[in-house]
């Protein structure tokens, strides 16, 4: 199957998915990973395997979960490296919003999401992936807990534990002072 041509059609689905999906699969990575670099490897490994792999692009085929999925393993295997695992920056500057033109704004958002990711980063292991497959990849506790190999109610308990220790660590930053963190 790797002889067949990519056609103009599979190709402009494939450029539409990147555009489309490039910065929250870069979100995912990022957090799964917390390494700004391998994010982006692993992102554009996600998008290298379904130009190989074009065939599978029928009527019916869910490219956004196939990535997501695919992003997601890749990431897993990232932490499996020892090597990357020392690479590891502690702050990367991922998820600054890059159209803010208020240079303050960028910096409180640059701050606040600095906090975020330290937060996410003290989360165990699994944890830290439920809570990042849930939000940054969008992905519904049933598609987790067939990812993870556990029960749906497990993935949504260890998911609100998640939230709650990332709100803990994020007012205990903030000295209690966070209204939004608030439940």
């Amino acid at each position: 199957m790797d002889s067949l041509p990519l056609t103009h059609e599979k190709r402009a689905r494939i450029e539409s998915a990147y555009a489309d999906l490039r910065d929250r699969l870069l979100i995912l990575a990022a957090a799964l990973t917390a390494d700004w670099a391998a994010a982006e490897d692993v992102v554009h490994d996600a998008f290298a395997t379904i130009v190989r792999e074009h065939w599978r692009l029928q009527n019916g085929f869910n490219l956004e979960g196939f990535l997501t999925v695919c992003v997601r393993n890749r990431a897993m295997n990232v932490l499996r490296s020892e090597t990357l695992r020392k690479r590891a920056q502690p702050h990367s500057g991922f998820l600054i919003d890059p159209k803010a033109s208020d240079p303050g704004a960028r910096t409180v958002a640059q701050e606040e999401r600095a906090m975020l990711l330290d937060a996410v980063r003290k989360l165990s292991p699994e944890n830290r992936e439920i809570l990042s497959l849930r939000i940054w990849g969008g992905l519904s506790f049933e598609e987790i807990s067939q990812l993870q190999e556990i029960a749906k109610s497990s993935a949504h308990d260890r998911y609100r534990q998640a939230l709650s220790e990332v709100r803990i660590a994020l007012q205990e930053v903030q000295g209690g002072r966070n209204e939004r963190l608030e439940p």
